[in-house]
């Protein structure tokens, strides 16, 4: 009961700060296009300047990695922004790694032990985003190596609320999370990584968005260990539409 009353206010605080950020995100989407339209009158008139045109070019991809951010955070935020289909998981993971890439350095090894697990409910891109973000935040947590491996399975039926779902774990041997942070770390803008920029809202948006998808994430760790993230889906319907992402 404890348990589910702590999700619930969660659940009630992340809708607020969703609204608060989506509307952060749209007063910064707003200016964009002009400056994105004067960029683009800069880069004609230093055509001619090779380093010139280096910079506007370096200016316009950083102006649109802020619109691309922007744009997730609106969609983030979006009540009804997630369409549940049948979902293949594993392909989920290798489209991310795929995205991911492969230049983390040659002391990282990103594993995957991908088991025979049945579709899930869930929207493709919005599990993909959430797998990109546990990846990310499990290679920040190996500044001096390690192993990341991405694993799914079938929970077995002990806890009928398990029973057939399906299970992606995202582990790392980095650094660790000590115990007391634990569950801080899904709250709001509460962040280990504030020197290097970060935010605190990654991991508190993709609790939220797996919960939209009737899932759940959850976490164990062991200072100096590294940290296990698991995301848990329900099985899919059979009459549910089948995704061809």
């Amino acid at each position: 009961m404890r348990h589910a009353q702590v999700m619930v206010r969660q659940r009630e605080k992340m809708l607020g700060i969703g609204q608060l950020v989506a509307g952060v995100a749209h007063q910064i989407s707003n200016p964009l296009d002009g400056l994105q339209n004067c960029l683009k009158r800069i880069g004609e008139g230093v055509k001619d300047d090779a380093h010139m045109t280096e910079y506007v070019q370096l200016m316009t991809e950083a102006l649109e990695r802020i619109e691309r951010t922007a744009k997730r955070v609106q969609a983030f935020a979006r009540p009804r922004g997630i369409t549940l289909k049948r979902t293949d998981v594993n392909h989920a993971v290798e489209s991310t790694l795929q995205v991911l890439g492969t230049d983390h350095g040659t002391d990282v090894q990103i594993e995957t032990e991908l088991g025979n697990v049945s579709p899930v409910q869930g929207d493709p891109y919005t599990l993909q985003e959430v797998l990109f973000n546990l990846c990310t935040n499990a290679l920040v947590a190996m500044p001096t190596g390690g192993t990341l491996t991405l694993r799914t399975y079938a929970l077995g039926s002990k806890d009928e609320d398990q029973m057939d779902c399906v299970a992606v774990d995202v582990s790392d041997t980095g650094v660790g999370i000590p115990r007391a942070q634990l569950e801080k770390i899904f709250e709001p803008f509460y962040t280990t990584r504030a020197e290097s920029g970060g935010t605190g809202m990654g991991l508190g948006l993709c609790r939220m968005l797996i919960s939209e998808m009737g899932g759940r994430v959850t976490v164990r760790s062991a200072l100096g260990h590294g940290s296990t993230f698991t995301v848990v889906l329900n099985p899919a319907d059979k009459l549910m539409p089948v995704s061809e992402e």
